[in-house]
C-alpha cells in the first residue's frame, strides 16, 4: 500500500490473489557514471543540481533495489540543502518518489523500489538548494548503501561524485507561478463534456535571465478516478496544444514538453490542462501542481534549474479554487432510420419507427416515457405500442395511444414501466398493431414525445434526477400502409445466344421479384415460367430445371428440380420451402437447366413469365393473397448448335515488318496471332507455323 499523493512513484505490485511468474533475479552492479557532473559552484535557489550520477547494470535478469542511502560529506552545513532528490535519467530525468531532507546524521534514505531491466539504467543524485547558502562551503552527495529487493548486489561503497562549492552571491533567474487568466471558477460539468479547461497557471520569468519549461506534472487532487477524465491536453496560451496524455496514471499527468518553451525575462506564458469528462458523476476533478519540483524550469543564461516560486509554501504548491464537480449522466433521444417505410393493414407487430438513445456517464433509469403517435386514421385503430431493444426483447409496453383532443388524429401513449438505458448508443424499435380499417396509403408516425418534459429519469449510480434531451418531439420516419405487393419483371440478362447441345447448368432466364412497395413481407409459394419453343413439342429438351436466388456471385438453390413435359409450355415450381421476400427489397431469380444432347440444332427456347398467375404468393403477416404485377415477357431466345467454332486472326500487337532481330538473339517475337472461341470453350491441340526467309536469309529453329 502507498499513500495517495505518492503512489505514482512506486512500482505497482501484482493484483491480490494473482501470482505473477517470476523471471530469474539478476545481479545489479552500481558504479559512478563516466559523465557524472563535474565539480562546479552552485548558486542559491538552484534546483535539480546533479551531484552524483550512477550507472546501474543488471545482468542475468532484472534486478530490483529496495532502498538507496545518500550521505552528505564535505565541509558543508546541511542547511545549504532544501532537499535531496533522485532523477531517472532513462525517463526524461523524471523525479523518483518524494524529495528527502538530510537527517542529523547527514544522510537520507530513498525507499522507492527501482527496477533495473537487464541492461543499463542511469540515476542522478541531485539537490534543490536553499535560498541562502554558506559561501565557499564544499559538499558531496555520495551513495553509502544499497539494499536489494530482488537480485544480488555488486558495488564498491561509497559511490561519490565530485565536490560542489556553494556560491552565496550569484543571483539566478526567477520563475513565478500564479493563477492564469484562463483558470475557471469552480463549476459543475456534465458527463460527456469535451475540451473542458480544468486548470490554468502562468509562469513569469524574472529580470535576471530567460527561462525554459521542459516538464509539467499535474496531480488530480479530487475524487475522480483515472478513467473519468480522458484526452488530456497541455495547452499554451489558450490555443497551442503542446502534448496529449490519454488519461492520468495513478492520478498523475506528466507532460514532457518538446520543444521546450522559452520564456524571455520579464514575460509570461500560460499553461492549461483541458480534456473530456467521460464518467464519474458526483466526483470532483481538481488538477494541481503538487510538488515544487513538478514544474521543471531552467535558466538559459547561467544554465541552472530553478525552483519556481508558487502561491503556496506547502503542498500542493498551486491549488486555485477551480474544482470541477462531475454532474449526472446525460440521456439524449434521436431518430434512427428504418429500412422499410411500408406497413400492412391489419398487421400485428408492425415496425413503426426507430430511435436512438445516447447515454454518457452512467446508465439511466427511466420510470416514465411518453410515445408520440399520429395517424391518418383514428388512433383507436393503432394499438399495443411496444418498444424493443436491439436484441428483440420488449423493454416497454404494450400501451395504447389516446388522442390529445376530441376528433384529433394526434395522441400520446404514456408508460410507467422502468427502462434502463445503458451507457453508449443504443437503438430501439417501436412496433404496433394496425386494424384492418387502415387503407392503402394511410400514414402513421410515432416517436418519443418531448423528452425534456415527459421523460422521468435518474442516474443508476448517483440516483440524481436528470433532464433528458431534446426539448422537442423526437419523431421517427413516417410509415405508409401498403398492401402485400409484388412486381415481377424479366431481366435483360442473359442475352439471346447460342447454346451447344449437351450443355449442363445453363442459365436460360432471370427475373426480378420486387417487394419494395409492399406493406409486408411476401411469401412466394409457386413460380410458373413459360418456355416458348421454336419447334413444336420440344419443351422437354431442357431438362433438370431449377430456380436459384442470386446475390452477387452467390447462388442459392430452390427446391424442387423439375422435369418438363413435351407439348406443355409452362413448368410449375411449387417451392418446397416458400421464398420470403422482405418488404422494401428485391430478389433476383435465375432459371438453369441442362440442354439435352438429343436436341436438334437451330432450335430456340425462350423462358418468360406472363400474367398474374405466373407467380403465387401471400402476405407473410396477413396471409392475404398477393396479386403480382407482372411485366409480360417471353424472355430471350437461346438457339441450339451442335458445336462451337473459332477464328484465327493476326493480333493487333503483331510486330511490324520493320522490326530488327540481332543474330543469336533468343526469344525474338516473330509474330502474334489471336484465337477467338464462339459458343463453347475450344481446346487447341496443335498449331502449325510456316516461316518464309526474306532477303536471302536462312530459317532455322
Amino acid at each position: 500500500m502507498t499513500n495517495t499523493a505518492e503512489r505514482y512513484f512506486y512500482t505497482a505490485g501484482a493484483d491480490l490473489g494473482v501470482t505473477p511468474s517470476a523471471g530469474p533475479a539478476g545481479t545489479l552492479s552500481v558504479s559512478l557514471a563516466s559523465d557524472t557532473p563535474a565539480a562546479t559552484t552552485i548558486p542559491q535557489n538552484a534546483a535539480r543540481v546533479g551531484f552524483t550520477k550512477l550507472r546501474l547494470d543488471a545482468s542475468g535478469g532484472d534486478a530490483v533495489s529496495d532502498s538507496i542511502t545518500v550521505k552528505r560529506t564535505g565541509a558543508s552545513a546541511n542547511a545549504n540543502f532544501s532537499d535531496i532528490i533522485l532523477l531517472d535519467n532513462s525517463d526524461n530525468d523524471t523525479q523518483i518518489g518524494s524529495a528527502k531532507t538530510l537527517s542529523s546524521q547527514d544522510d537520507t534514505v530513498f525507499n522507492d523500489d527501482i527496477t533495473v531491466k537487464a541492461g543499463t539504467k542511469y540515476l542522478t543524485v541531485a539537490a534543490n538548494m536553499a535560498s541562502t547558502l554558506n559561501a565557499a562551503e564544499v559538499a558531496r552527495l555520495e551513495v553509502t548503501a544499497v539494499a536489494m529487493k530482488s537480485g544480488t548486489l555488486s558495488v564498491t561503497l561509497p559511490v561519490a561524485g565530485n565536490a560542489m562549492t556553494m556560491n552565496a552571491t550569484l543571483t539566478i533567474g526567477v520563475a513565478t507561478v500564479a493563477v492564469g487568466g484562463l483558470d475557471p471558477s469552480a463549476t459543475t460539468q456534465r458527463v460527456g463534456k469535451t475540451d473542458y479547461l480544468f486548470s490554468s497557471f502562468k509562469v513569469t520569468a524574472g529580470s535576471a535571465e530567460d527561462i525554459e519549461v521542459s516538464q509539467i506534472t499535474w496531480f488530480e487532487n479530487g475524487t475522480a478516478g483515472d478513467d473519468d477524465v480522458t484526452d488530456l491536453e497541455l495547452v499554451q496560451d489558450g490555443s497551442t496544444v503542446l502534448a496529449t496524455v490519454s488519461k492520468p496514471t495513478a492520478k498523475y499527468v506528466i507532460y514532457n514538453v518538446s520543444p521546450k518553451i522559452k520564456i524571455p525575462k520579464g514575460e509570461s506564458r500560460e499553461f492549461s490542462i483541458r480534456g473530456d469528462i467521460k464518467s464519474g458523476s458526483s466526483r470532483t476533478v481538481d488538477f494541481v501542481i503538487e510538488k515544487s519540483t513538478h514544474l521543471v524550469v531552467k535558466g538559459l543564461k547561467y544554465g541552472y534549474f530553478i525552483t519556481p516560486t508558487y502561491p503556496n509554501s506547502a503542498d500542493p504548491r498551486f491549488n486555485p479554487s477551480d474544482t470541477t464537480t462531475i454532474g449526472t449522466g446525460t440521456l439524449t433521444f434521436s431518430k434512427d432510420p428504418i429500412t422499410s417505410l411500408n406497413v400492412a393493414s391489419g398487421g400485428n407487430g408492425q415496425v413503426l419507427g426507430k430511435f436512438k438513445t445516447t447515454v454518457e456517464g452512467e446508465s439511466i433509469n427511466v420510470t416514465r416515457l411518453v410515445i408520440y403517435a399520429s395517424s391518418s386514421k383514428a388512433l383507436s385503430n393503432l394499438t399495443n405500442l411496444t418498444i424493443f431493444d436491439s436484441a428483440g426483447a420488449a423493454v416497454l409496453g404494450p400501451i395504447d395511444p389516446t388522442v390529445r383532443a376530441s376528433g384529433s388524429f394526434d395522441g400520446r401513449a404514456t408508460s410507467t414501466d422502468t427502462v434502463v438505458f445503458p451507457t453508449g448508443t443504443a437503438v430501439y424499435t417501436i412496433k404496433g398493431n394496425l386494424s384492418t380499417t387502415y387503407a392503402n396509403n394511410d400514414t402513421i408516425q410515432v416517436g418519443v414525445a418531448a423528452p425534456a418534459a415527459t421523460v422521468t429519469a435518474k442516474g443508476s449510480v448517483t440516483n440524481n434526477t436528470l433532464t433528458p434531451n431534446p426539448t422537442t418531439d423526437v419523431t421517427t420516419d413516417t410509415v405508409t400502409v401498403k398492401a402485400a405487393n409484388l412486381k415481377v419483371t424479366t431481366n435483360a440478362t442473359p442475352a439471346a445466344q447460342t447454346i451447344i447441345v449437351g450443355t449442363n447448368a445453363f442459365t436460360f432466364a432471370e427475373w426480378t421479384f420486387d417487394a419494395s412497395d409492399a406493406g409486408e413481407d411476401v411469401r412466394v409459394t409457386a413460380i410458373k415460367p413459360k418456355n416458348t419453343v421454336g419447334t413444336a413439342n420440344t419443351e422437354d429438351d431442357v431438362v433438370n430445371q431449377q430456380l436459384f436466388t442470386v446475390s452477387g456471385s452467390t447462388e442459392t438453390a430452390l427446391q424442387p428440380i423439375v422435369q418438363p413435359t413435351e407439348g406443355t409450355a409452362t413448368t410449375t415450381f411449387t417451392l418446397s420451402t416458400p421464398l420470403t421476400i422482405t418488404k422494401g427489397t428485391t430478389v433476383t431469380i435465375r432459371l438453369k437447366g441442362d440442354m439435352s444432347a438429343n436436341a436438334g440444332t437451330s432450335q430456340t427456347y425462350s423462358f418468360g413469365i406472363s400474367g398474374q398467375t405466373g407467380v403465387v404468393g401471400i402476405g407473410n403477416v396477413t396471409a392475404s393473397s398477393v396479386t403480382p404485377t407482372v411485366t409480360d415477357s417471353t424472355g430471350q431466345a437461346m438457339t441450339t448448335a451442335s458445336t462451337g467454332s473459332f477464328t484465327v486472326a493476326t493480333d493487333a500487337s503483331n510486330p511490324t515488318t520493320s522490326a530488327l532481330a540481332v543474330s543469336g538473339q533468343a526469344g525474338f517475337v516473330m509474330g502474334e496471332i489471336r484465337f477467338t472461341a464462339t459458343n463453347e470453350d475450344i481446346d487447341i491441340t496443335e498449331v502449325h507455323v510456316t516461316t518464309t526467309a526474306q532477303n536471302a536469309g536462312v530459317t532455322r529453329n
